[in-house]
């Protein structure tokens, strides 16, 4: 058999990695412009060394990686059977658009605000808060900053346990109810403690408030003024939307979400939250620890992290889900990293952190006046 040269079979290899970023892959109806990753700072055999890690499945199962700098996409690839139009469920990274409809219904009146108690938006489960006058006091806010007092198991057993909550939730016929069965552990507003589904009572209220449908609200607020148009998300058996865990979108279109952050609720010059919202609920509204806050389902870096390093004036936040999928918006960059998988292979890889400090910000210099 012939051998073919090893420079001629490298050559060949970065060729097709080559043009993942290039403006010969861009889609016809993209809002950004595709540009090479060198003209923006990063160091492009790093990337494709990544990639390349990517490609054999060395760092796990990965669905996806998109990169945007400058309002232009200098990295877009797709692992495994996943395309560019594959639907890929996000998990618990839907919150950020609960956290959106909500700041998008207090803008238009319909929730007053934060502050307001959930009950009074909830008339068909009075007996519920009649039975634990606790219950009454949880506010909106408690529950986008994960402070609600119910009782929840989350993080004491492992994602894939079948006593974890979140599990457990996924096939209740009511997801709500199965919500406020549960009891009180704590004043409302006082303790912090991991809740991903939580925000279904907040959908369920602004359904009541607005009169309009989880589905409808996502269509008409969000989605169609961001030109996304295909997307599904999972229902409970009376009907709600879970988009805080059963969201399937594409990429690019998820890519949208970071980009509409980014710009304070803005897109393509039309506004669509206000930046006060985006505001509000990207800072820091709860302490976790010395590594991370919460602000409205969004996460942030404390501001005695670590990783000051590279974000010395703490304005990044991101979102993430225990599938091991991570959405980084980092203004001192202007950029937005999202990486997807096929979920978490081990009980904790934290792969986006890795991936971030050690492939994407190692050669970059925030952006001055940023």
């Amino acid at each position: 058999m012939r051998r073919i040269h090893p420079l001629i079979v490298a050559v060949f290899m970065l060729l097709p990695q080559s043009c993942k970023w290039n403006d010969d892959v861009r889609p016809d109806d993209s809002p950004w412009v595709y540009e090479d990753p060198r003209v923006s700072g990063f160091d492009e055999p790093l990337l494709l060394a990544l990639d390349s890690l990517f490609d054999a499945g060395r760092l796990g199962g990965i669905g996806s990686m998109l990169v945007l700098k400058d309002k232009k996409v200098v990295f877009e690839d797709y692992y495994g059977f996943y395309t560019r139009d594959s639907l890929q469920g996000i998990g618990s990274m839907g919150n950020i658009i609960v956290s959106l409809l909500a700041g998008i219904a207090i803008d238009g009146g319909f929730i007053k605000s934060v502050e307001d108690s959930v009950y009074k938006y909830l008339p068909e489960r009075q007996s519920y808060f009649e039975a634990d006058q606790l219950k009454k006091r949880i506010r909106f806010k408690d529950i986008l900053t994960m402070k609600s007092g119910l009782s929840w198991n989350e993080t004491l057993s492992g994602v894939n346990s079948s006593s974890n909550d979140v599990n457990v939730i996924k096939t209740a016929p009511s997801a709500v109810e199965f919500l406020l069965k549960k009891p009180m552990e704590s004043i409302p507003g006082q303790r912090f403690s991991q809740n991903s589904a939580g925000s279904l009572i907040i959908l369920e209220a602004l359904e009541s408030a607005t009169g309009l449908s989880v589905d409808e609200m996502v269509s008409e607020w969000l989605f169609k003024p961001l030109q996304i148009n295909d997307w599904t998300v999972r229902k409970d058996d009376v009907g709600l939307s879970d988009l805080s865990l059963g969201l399937a979108i594409k990429p690019l279109d998820l890519l949208k979400i970071g980009d509409l952050m980014l710009n304070n609720g803005s897109w393509l010059g039309n506004r669509i939250v206000s930046a006060s919202w985006v505001g509000l609920s990207t800072n820091t509204q709860h302490r976790i620890s010395s590594f991370s806050d919460i602000g409205y389902l969004w996460w942030r870096f404390s501001d005695d992290s670590s990783w000051s390093v590279y974000f010395p004036e703490n304005k990044t936040f991101y979102a993430l889900s225990d599938e091991d999928h991570y959405m980084f918006v980092m203004p001192e960059y202007d950029m937005v990293f999202l990486l997807t998988t096929k979920g978490r292979t081990s009980a904790s890889t934290n792969l986006g952190y890795y991936v971030l400090s050690n492939y994407l910000l190692s050669t970059l210099q925030p952006d001055e006046g940023s």
